[in-house]
């Protein structure tokens, strides 16, 4: 009797622990992963040794998504698939990670082991139009393969999903992804050539040092999402794989001369010196490179450390009633939860970045827009500005010019890229982008068309904003506006922030059944100008709206830009006056 369950025990844990995938045609999308077991080789024997071993030697994996950090292990994963449905069955086998270096795929095809091999150091292929990596898998009905997954990466950190997916889903997934790093990238580059006017006008090294960490930050993620692969050549590339180490030092070679200046730690004499050491260590860590060693966990950690030294000096600077500290306290506090979570990632610990996708491409476009602002805000209150007025016209001038041709590379490079791929869902969320992009290209020409640079109308202005907000949500919510007020150029930027977060989050989460109006009123009382946007929803608590990002732009600019205070209720709808 204790044979028998004994027996029944081991066929159970034979069957519970088994790593064979059952999949159909009506199989869109599954998660393997979880199917598959692992075997780390620390010495590099390669298949002929692996395929010997017994499924002892190997572990289940229990997760859906894998992440080893650093290693320079290889990684075997062992898996089974078999198509049980009655037709031959083609998919992909997708590997979510984009930037590994080696992926061989080992299975047995007429009795003998058949291999592909794939990653960043073996497919250098500029026709393929997805980022990650994938193999096609072959089934005849009822048939069964063994595959064995090896996975090498020294350039980069190795962590994965491993999905079986319809082909026709997974080139949906992959443009919808690329279409966001697009616009994401394209964002921070117009914020790269607006940084880099100002210098050529000011000569201001600020402006300088600025302009490259924003435009190696920009390098370095476009290298680790792939993107790369759309304006480098081939060659470069290839070489591009392994700067990634250099793209972090000389970040921080711009972070701590830009902060240094902006900070101007040069007052603190303990904090600038000590502060300068760093340098030292980025060159040591340069030197080391030279001898075939690539320490890339170590320069992360490295960035971790001066990204949160910088903020610590900006909390002190602050209280030292420095005037450039407040930006710095909240650009940069964006900055370092964003960078930390992401280095905690490719380092294999918690991150908010396995919840929030994008989390860290979003905190960086709001450092971005905040220092970009404080860089501007700066700018006005030179009187340099005053002294070279006709040359800054002609940049900005030229600037719009560049931006607006940048914004419509943008759409048609992607219109034309995905045409073949159309559906209704992606041409939806393609208008969507447009619309966006088109707007903002609309008000930028107003705000920087005009002969005088200084004053706008404001009720143009605001009226084309509504518009496009309303073209875009494609709700049929009434709105209606009563500006009798004008507002000068800046202003009227900081007014049309607040407003379109404002009258966005109503569309969004204000109407139940999409009905309802939204009001805009703009006068002037008292020699204040007062802002009221209400509407007619189901209001919310601001109190409570702690993860808002966009809520918490708007506060700091109706206090430190405008220098005003508002006013908020939420008995009938939301309510919000603005008095500045």
């Amino acid at each position: 009797m204790n044979k028998i369950i004994l027996l029944v025990t081991i066929f159970f844990n034979s069957f519970l622990f088994s790593n064979e995938v059952s999949i159909s045609t009506n199989t869109p999308n599954l998660s393997i992963l979880n199917y598959a077991k692992i075997y780390i080789d620390q010495n590099h024997k390669g298949f002929n040794y692996i395929k010997k071993l017994d499924n002892s030697n190997f572990k289940q994996i229990d997760n859906k998504f894998l992440n080893l950090s650093y290693t320079k292990n290889d990684i075997w994963l062992k898996f089974s698939i078999k198509n049980i449905s009655s037709k031959s069955i083609s998919k992909y086998l997708v590997i979510k990670n984009q930037f590994i270096d080696t992926l061989c795929l080992y299975y047995i095809d007429n009795n003998t082991y058949t291999m592909k091999t794939k990653g960043t150091l073996h497919e250098i292929n500029y026709d393929r139009k997805t980022l990650n990596f994938f193999f096609d898998i072959n089934l005849k009905s009822n048939e069964k393969k063994i595959y064995y997954l090896q996975i090498h990466s020294i350039s980069s950190p190795i962590f994965f999903s491993l999905n079986i997916m319809d082909k026709e889903l997974y080139y949906e997934e992959e443009l919808i992804h690329q279409v966001i790093l697009a616009s994401v990238f394209g964002a921070l580059f117009i914020l790269i050539i607006y940084n880099a006017f100002i210098y050529l006008f000011t000569k201001d090294s600020i402006y300088l040092y600025y302009t490259a960490m924003i435009f190696f930050t920009a390098l370095n993620h476009l290298s680790y999402t792939d993107m790369n692969r759309y304006i480098l050549s081939k060659t470069l590339y290839q070489y591009d794989i392994f700067l990634a180490l250099y793209y972090l030092l000389l970040i921080n070679i711009f972070v701590m001369l830009f902060f240094t200046k902006f900070l101007k730690l040069e007052k603190y004499k303990i904090i600038y010196n000590l502060f300068r050491l760093n340098y030292l260590i980025i060159f040591c860590i340069f030197l080391s490179t030279l001898v075939d060693y690539y320490p890339m966990d170590l320069v992360v950690n490295f960035s971790v450390y001066i990204i949160l030294s910088v903020f610590l000096i900006a909390l002190y600077t602050l209280y030292k009633k420095e005037n450039n500290a407040k930006f710095i306290v909240i650009g940069w506090g964006f900055y370092t939860l964003g960078t930390i979570n992401f280095a905690l990632f490719v380092l294999g610990y918690n991150s908010m970045l396995y919840e929030y996708k994008y989390f860290y491409e979003v905190t960086l476009l709001l450092e971005a827009i905040i220092f970009s602002v404080a860089l501007a805000n700066k700018l006005n209150t030179t009187e340099q500005l005053k002294a070279q007025l006709n040359t800054n016209e002609i940049l900005t001038k030229e600037l719009h010019h560049r931006v607006k041709n940048n914004m419509q590379l943008i759409i048609s490079m992607y219109r034309l890229k995905l045409a073949k791929y159309s559906n209704v869902d992606i041409n939806n969320s393609l208008n969507e982008i447009e619309l966006t992009i088109q707007s903002m290209s609309k008000t930028h020409e107003m705000l920087y068309s005009n002969n005088d640079l200084k004053y706008i109308n404001t009720k143009d202005y605001i009226n084309d904003l509504l518009s496009k907000i309303k073209a875009i949500n494609h709700k049929d919510i009434t709105i209606n506006q009563d500006i009798q007020d004008s507002l000068d150029v800046e202003k009227s930027i900081y007014i049309g922030i607040i407003i379109n977060e404002l009258v966005t989050n109503s569309f969004k989460y204000a109407f139940i059944n999409n009905q309802g109006f939204i009001s805009i009123r703009m006068f002037q009382e008292n020699n204040k100008h007062i802002l009221i946007v209400e509407d007619s929803g189901i209001g919310f608590d601001i109190n409570k709206s702690t993860n808002s990002f966009g809520l918490e732009v708007v506060k700091i600019i109706i206090k430190d830009k405008l220098k005003g205070k508002y006013i908020f209720s939420s008995k009938n709808g939301s309510y919000f006056e603005i008095i500045f």
